[in-house]
């Protein structure tokens, strides 16, 4: 299926001039007629610069499942298709033109099945079944295919930058020192001197995630700056419980300010490997945990809407590795930033 954002005439679908991909853990989306894609388990992401471009992707299934369609939605191309392939295209128009200057962004994600399962019983293997919960619903137009109750979520997304160069700041690690207006965030091993070392706070405002939702994954998004070593680190994951920055700075000048946070139970390692060049995504594990447990707090969006993240060197890590990547203030450009991208369902 073929999407020419030209002659789409509704803008207002749109939200960011970036291309996100959302490989599920059933199988990957490949480039068609060029190298690269993304894996499955994986969320990929490129920015469109030019109102000439398109991208054409194949989604290919695992062994063991098969595709069904691509999710429909909000943002979504070539939604409720039932073809291997999706293919979005800016033809060059004034419409293009716009998209391209601009922070509109779009989604592209297959759903597979797991091929040989019967879901309903009735002696139809899902790959072969119009509907394989039996909801008297088509997979095609079913948000959850196999899954019966009529109160199934299909599944959202939230996602947001840093919205100011307060959003995310560095803590040395030995003193509490703060720095706020660096154009990089440094990711120090555990091997490294206390002095050098950072902890970093990252601050994400006015989150549309409604209290009683269930995280499905949730993934912090990089790009890399010039600079670091060649050397692997650890670094953990945690988040606030409840944000508690105040005023117009989510992160201030007082000493600790990251440290002295209240974190939460779940912490996510993160393994980090060398990246050679400036401009790569770097993903993090998933931090779905750390994502449910502030949402489910007791004044989530009752009082409170923002979240918190603190990555530090990991407490027992042996990792030399010095990695940097951009901050607000350095990222040339929005989609550059520090993200958070987030999938979740919402209370039946």
């Amino acid at each position: 299926m073929r999407t020419h954002i030209g002659t789409l005439g509704l803008l207002a679908l749109l939200t960011g001039c970036k291309l996100t991909v959302i490989a599920p853990e059933g199988g990957d989306v490949e480039y068609v007629a060029e190298p690269g894609g993304c894996s499955a388990g994986n969320v990929c992401q490129e920015t469109v610069n030019s109102a000439l471009f398109t991208r054409s992707l194949k989604a290919v299934p695992k062994t063991g499942y098969t595709f069904v369609r691509w999710e429909s939605g909000d943002h979504f191309l070539c939604g409720g298709s039932t073809e291997l392939f999706c293919t979005l295209t800016l033809n060059g128009d004034d419409l293009s033109v716009a998209i391209a200057g601009s922070d509109v962004e779009v989604y592209a994600k297959p759903v597979f099945s797991h091929s040989g399962v019967d879901t309903d019983g009735d002696g139809l293997p899902n790959d072969t079944d119009p509907d394989d919960d039996n909801d008297d619903t088509a997979d095609a137009a079913d948000p959850c295919p196999l899954d019966p109750d009529p109160l199934c979520q299909a599944i959202k997304v939230f996602e947001d930058s840093t919205a100011s160069a307060t959003d995310d700041a560095e803590e040395r690690a030995s003193n509490g020192d703060m720095t706020r207006f660096s154009n990089d965030l440094d990711f120090y091993g555990s091997n490294i001197a206390s002095s050098t070392q950072r902890i970093i706070g990252l601050h994400f405002n006015n989150s549309t995630i409604p209290a009683g939702a269930t995280i499905k994954s949730a993934h912090l998004v990089f790009t890399t700056a010039a600079g670091g070593n060649q050397q692997e680190l650890e670094l953990e994951i945690w988040g606030e419980p409840e944000d508690s920055s105040s005023g117009a700075d989510a992160f201030d000048g007082i000493d600790y300010d990251i440290s002295s946070r209240q974190r939460t139970a779940a912490l996510v390692p993160w393994q980090l490997t060398p990246i050679n060049s400036a401009g790569r995504k770097r993903y993090s594990p998933d931090v779905r945990d750390i994502v449910q447990q502030i949402v489910d707090h007791p004044d989530w969006q009752v009082s409170e809407d923002d979240m918190t993240f603190i990555l530090q060197p990991a407490q027992f890590g042996t990792g030399l590795g010095h990695q940097e990547v951009y901050s607000h203030d350095g990222a040339p450009d929005t989609a550059s930033r520090p993200w958070l991208y987030i999938e979740y369902t919402e209370a039946p």
